[in-house]
């Protein structure tokens, strides 16, 4: 191949130049985004049946949903979240599934138990669980504006003009007022009548209508007929006939008021201390992203020209910004990783064209790798763009050994160029392949990994890949074929550059010098060579067991610029009260956080629907700090400094958290630790979950413990005779229904008033409905045309009942959740265990640890499998390609070797094992082979002329010094800006930079002294078997 480079020099040029075209179009193609996309493999069945308690709720529609689901082919988990009024139900299935099938199986199991689920509740929703779900940006609409003129521009100005962007799947608003028609009857007024809601609610639907009511022929032409029934104005609603008293018509305005006001405030808005109104944009899916962003920025410019004056649409959160500056921090990493590269090459070379060769050949091999990006549809994202800056050190390695042999060939065989250009690429082709297969095969267990991390690593990993099989070529062709056009013999002239150059070249001679009699040295003191190297390493595994420095999480927590708070009040707290509190949270963050931006925060219900939702007695709180190169604290050390103040505020509980990259990924603020304890009777769950809270509030660095049962509500519970409801002819179902009716209103029609739709809601005026007494004497209707009392048919019982019910594959379980600070995840949940164990469990009870130490602990187990599998694979590789099985085996000792720079590294910088720094040892056991296979491969070649056994070590190893140190310094240093780890997102991929830092550092300082050792004890033992 390289001679063909060299003799059709002009022919390679164009297809490097097309090549490089099809790069730069794929550049211009690719989409940046801040993962790879990924699918959920999670589907959910949503209930709504209003007023309807948990425990009732979770017996009349969760357990028969459950049971006609969990026959779903694939499902690997069965979740239940239970609330008053509404449920969902969580369906895992294996990454990977198909959750369109998913989907419509659920659907089918559904539409089975539907029969016996209650008649008059809403329609079971089947979702599937996309990001997409989560809005991609949050913007504030405020100013010197009434809340009901904010939420009407919001609704009919700024919500129509985002949605129409391409891109935009919708946008919610929240908070503001709502106009709404409210009918306020009188109790008093229903018994003189004899009218029930129910009446009331029928006539008004009946009335309110456009109809279709035929045609008729007028000659030649159809004329259709329609019946306008629809109300022209709320007055219209009070004439309305409900009923009759004797031969005289009952009007609405007879037994009630037709008011026309806002919906009932549920929940509320506020944006930087006032009052105003939240948009939620949510992307389609497949939309990139930035360009969505980017379209509504530039809409938002538009339309902030046409508000009224004073009021203006503040961004609060925006993905895309995240995004682009984590994407230009790892660009900037790559650019300064390169440029440091090519510094290193230039101080052992002295020399400008070859230097300029392997320059060349760094920006020619990214291009390409472009192209083949694109066609293996991978996005720019956090994970390939950080295989990209990986790859930068690592891709000039292969150009390094093949020019830096053509040069000494030049230098020492004073061969000519094309000569020496063909025989310096030919001499190591064969070592920079193998090494080159055995980092590639590093990544396949990799892309094989099952779950979220394999499908994450699967963009940094395949990256890698296309990068490194891209230099190869480019080494193997490119550079000889510069090498021979262009390389030029130089000599120095004597000015003060060129002296400067003689002794940096003069230096290196004595480097090479001095490592020839060290290595002398060592082969005269094998042993010590041998046990000393092995003592180093089994004291840097103490470092880990049993002395505990260094200890382990799922992923570094990452500074991503916000905090986010969690505030639940006692049940039944009104909205006003919770605004009052609120008021004191923002004050907590206006006084303590000068780094403060933007603070945004909802209370009560929310808009977005049950999944959104944390119940009607929550509140959030999000902030977003400056940028982070304008604040001198991370928002870990922020939530630390507010985290006292919070706690003094009365009558809440409140859970202050960093967002983390979970939290932007799929929209959650799930604990850190979880820990679930199974069981049937709910009073023993409860009983046993409070002895583990407190036993593990003494666990250092443990904090914000919770239980999911903590909070009950008071419940009054309607006990119907149905013997006596039987005898009124009122069925069960009716007489609940009605009484809902009475207490939380119920829509009886649509009310349009200039392309506008407006509820009309009928209920009982709220002085009726104050005390226990007034429920009891609510009037229902008899079949017969009597009305009776509630109290004739039913009575109530009080009692306490959980907020909450959570199950897991058919069983109740209850949560005990915990966040930490101070002290790594790993060493936190041994003490937890510890704790756990004193704590006696019942017969059919039991424990799951869950949260982000079930993610770690899957993820660990994986990634192992992942390291050793790689280690096969690279020794089997080598034993393919050298036909011998010691010459591998010797090579494979610069794994170890590497671990020992590892855990030495993580130790100095307070760094844990996580994800990414097992990424990084993964990476190691391919790239840390590299140095071995260069050294061993060419001390082969020399022992292949009948140069003896320890002249051809010192010979071998002394030539391959400079490459070896090139090639590692080249990858160590370009890794440099990712370990330093600044930058939006940087935390989380500096564990894996530190970790090739730390055992490419010591892999190659040990290799060059014990490798040879080894080399030459095993061809010595080989040799003597030989003999005998």
């Amino acid at each position: 191949m390289w001679n063909l480079a060299i003799r059709r020099a002009v022919t390679f040029t164009m297809i490097f130049l097309v090549l490089i075209f099809f790069g730069i179009w794929s550049y211009m193609r690719l989409n940046p985004d801040i993962l790879p996309n990924i699918q959920i493999p999670i589907a959910g069945v949503i209930c709504n049946y209003e007023g309807t308690a948990p425990e009732d709720f979770e017996n009349l529609i969760v357990k028969p949903i459950e049971t006609g689901c969990a026959t779903v082919t694939g499902m690997s988990e069965i979740n239940s979240i239970i609330m008053e009024g509404q449920s969902i139900t969580l369906l895992k299935f294996n990454w990977g599934y198909d959750m369109d099938k998913a989907a419509m199986d659920i659907r089918e199991k559904v539409d089975l138990v539907r029969s016996f689920l209650p008649q008059d509740m809403d329609k079971p929703m089947v979702i599937k669980f996309d990001p997409t779900m989560m809005p991609v940006m949050m913007l504030s609409f405020s100013g010197d504006i009434d809340l009901k003129t904010a939420r009407k521009i919001a609704e009919d100005f700024i919500k129509p003009s985002l949605e129409k962007i391409d891109g935009v799947a919708s946008v919610q608003v929240v908070g503001g007022l709502k106009r709404e028609i409210d009918i306020n009857l009188s109790k008093k007024l229903l018994f003189s009548y004899g009218i029930s809601i129910n009446d009331v609610v029928n006539s008004i639907a009946m009335q309110n209508l456009n109809l279709p009511s035929g045609k008729i022929e007028e000659g030649e032409k159809d004329i259709i007929i329609r019946t306008i029934g629809e109300f022209k104005s709320p007055k219209e609603i009070e004439n309305v006939i409900v009923g009759y008293k004797g031969n005289v018509p009952v009007q609405i305005k007879d037994i009630g008021v037709v008011v026309d006001t806002f919906e009932e405030k549920t929940s509320i808005a506020r944006i930087n201390g006032n009052d105003g109104v939240l948009l939620q944009i949510y992307k389609e899916s497949g939309a990139v992203t930035v360009d969505v962003s980017n379209k509504v920025l530039k809409e938002v410019k538009k339309i902030s020209k046409l508000l009224p004056e004073k009021t203006e649409i503040k961004t609060i959160y925006d993905m895309a910004d995240f995004i682009n500056r984590s994407l230009r921090r790892i660009r900037s990493n790559i650019l300064v990783g390169g440029i440091l590269a090519v510094l290193v090459l230039y101080f052992f070379l002295q020399s400008i064209a070859p230097t300029l060769t392997i320059a060349i050949s760094i920006p020619v091999s990214i291009i390409i790798t472009f192209a083949v990006m694109d066609m293996l549809k991978i996005t720019f994202n956090m994970m390939s763009m950080g295989g990209l800056a990986l790859s930068v050190g690592m891709l000039v390695d292969n150009s390094i050994v093949v020019l830096e042999n053509i040069y000494r060939r030049r230098k020492e065989e004073k061969e000519g160029r094309i000569e020496a250009a063909s025989n310096g690429t030919r001499e190591v082709g064969m070592a920079i392949t193998a090494s080159t297969l055995t980092t590639i095969m590093v990544f396949l267990p990799i892309v094989l990994i099952p779950g979220m991390v394999g499908i994450i690593a699967r963009d940094f990993a395949l990256t890698v890949v296309a990068t490194l099989t891209v230099s190869l070529f480019v080494a193997l062709t490119l550079v000889p074929m510069i090498s021979a056009r262009f390389f030029k013999d130089t000599k120095l002239k004597g000015g003060i550059i060129d002296r400067i150059h003689e002794n940096i070249l003069r230096f290196i001679d004595n480097m090479i010098d001095s490592y020839k009699k060290g290595l002398r040295w060592s082969l005269n003191h094998k042993k010590i060579i041998v046990y000393s190297t092995l003592a180093l390493f089994i004291f840097s595994l103490m470092l880990i067991k049993p002395f505990g420095f260094i200890g382990t999480e799922f992923m570094s927590k990452t500074d991503v610029g916000s905090i986010s708070l969690n505030a639940k009040f006692p049940f039944g707290t009104d909205i006003e009260s919770m605004e009052r509190t609120l008021v004191d949270i923002e004050k907590v963050f206006q006084e303590k956080v000068p780094e403060l931006d933007v603070i945004a925060a909802m209370a009560g219900s929310s808009e977005m629907g049950f999944m959104f939702s944390g119940g009607s007695n929550t509140a959030s709180v999000m902030a977003r700090l400056v940028k982070k190169d304008k604040r001198k604290y991370s928002q870990f050390q922020i939530v630390e400094r507010i985290r006292p103040e919070l706690k003094k505020i009365p009558g809440v509980d409140i859970k202050v958290s960093e967002q983390e990259m979970s939290m932007l990924l799929m929209g959650t603020i799930s604990s850190t630790i979880e820990i679930n304890l199974f069981g049937n009777d709910l009073k023993e769950l409860e009983r046993i979950s409070e002895i583990i809270k407190s036993n593990i509030e003494k666990v250092k660095g443990i904090r914000d413990v919770e239980l999911s049962t903590k909070e009950k509500t008071k419940e009054l519970v309607l006990k119907i005779s149905r013997e006596k409801a039987q005898v009124y002819g009122l069925p069960v179902a009716l007489i609940s229904s009605t009484v809902n009716s009475y207490l939380q209103g119920k829509t009886a029609t649509i009310y349009r008033e200039k392309g506008e739709d407006y509820y009309v809601k009928v209920k009982l005026d709220e002085n009726d409905r104050k005390t226990l007494s007034d429920i009891m004497n609510l009037p229902l209707k008899t079949p017969f045309g009597s009305i009776i009392t509630l109290s004739d048919v039913a009575r109530f019982e009080k009692d306490y009942a959980p907020t909450t019910i959570t199950r897991k594959n058919q069983k109740r379980f209850v949560t005990i959740s915990a966040s930490y600070f101070g002290r790594d995840l790993g060493s936190i949940v041994k003490d937890i265990q510890k704790e756990i164990k004193k704590v006696p469990l019942p017969e059919g009870y039991y424990i799951e640890m869950g949260g982000e130490v079930e993610q770690q602990r899957e993820s660990f187990k994986w990634l192992s499998f992942a390291i050793v599998g790689a280690i096969f694979l690279v020794y089997m590789v080598m034993c393919a390609l050298y036909e011998s099985f010691i010459d591998p085996f010797v090579i494979m000792f610069t794994v170890p070797l590497s671990l020992i720079g590892v855990i030495w590294i993580l130790f100095l910088t307070g760094t844990t094992i996580n994800v990414m720094s097992l990424i990084g040892i993964a990476v190691l056991a391919g790239i840390v082979v590299n140095n071995g296979i260069v050294m061993i491969d060419y001390i082969n070649q020399l022992r292949a002329k009948k140069m003896k056994l320890e002249e051809a070590v010192i010979t071998g190893a002394s030539r391959r010094l400079r490459p070896i140190l090139m090639t590692s310094l080249t990858t160590i240093i370009g890794m440099i800006p990712m370990a330093i780890g600044s930058g939006e997102g940087g935390s989380l991929r500096a564990p894996m930079g530190r970790a090739v830092i730390g055992g490419l550092t010591t892999s190659t300082f040990l290799s060059l002294f014990f490798l040879p050792v080894l080399y030459t004890i095993f061809e010595s033992r080989i040799k003597k078997g030989k003999k005998d």
